[in-house]
């Protein structure tokens, strides 16, 4: 992207260091945040994060340093996507079941790891150079939706439960 963005490969280079930078500074507060908060909802912030981080970069008109400081959020919110899904399936689950959810988790990064560039190369192709940013902001805010909607499915058992106790003689 960088490169297509008429950055100089040295530049284009740095901001994939900025990315890598930010994702190691974020992980440990990530961690703490996902066990003393909901883990849905720190899910939730790194999805909107991850959304809008991208968007950052398109519209930032190609600025070196906002575009890296962007790059740099970017990484930092995105990679705790895989730290606190780790967190979540370890307080939900043990044994087997762990097993399971860890080897989903596992299968989920790889699909992604296998269909992304690909994607990412097809989107910068029909949306040059900022397809490979929208397509990421999109699939993003798609995990989002799913968090939210999982969020209010939890809320709205957690009422129905309150309301069963209530009715109980």
């Amino acid at each position: 992207w960088g490169v297509r963005s008429q950055l100089s490969e040295a530049d284009a280079a740095l901001l994939l260091t900025g990315f890598a930078v930010g994702a190691m500074a974020l992980q440990i507060p990530l961690g703490w945040a996902a066990d003393r908060f909901d883990r849905r909802t720190v899910l939730a912030v790194i999805a909107a994060g991850s959304a809008l981080s991208p968007l950052g970069i398109a519209a930032s008109g190609g600025a070196f340093w906002a575009v890296t400081f962007f790059a740099a959020c970017w990484g930092a919110i995105s990679v705790g996507l895989y730290t606190v899904a780790l967190t979540e399936i370890g307080a939900r689950y043990r044994g087997a079941a762990l097993a399971v959810g860890n080897a989903a988790i596992v299968l989920g990064y790889g699909f992604g790891a296998l269909v992304a560039p690909g994607l990412y190369g097809f989107a910068m192709d029909a949306v040059p150079p900022d397809g490979l940013l929208y397509a990421a902001s999109a699939l993003a805010f798609g995990y989002l939706a799913l968090v939210l909607a999982r969020l209010a499915r939890a809320r709205a058992q957690a009422r129905a439960a309150v309301r069963r106790s209530a009715e109980i003689p």
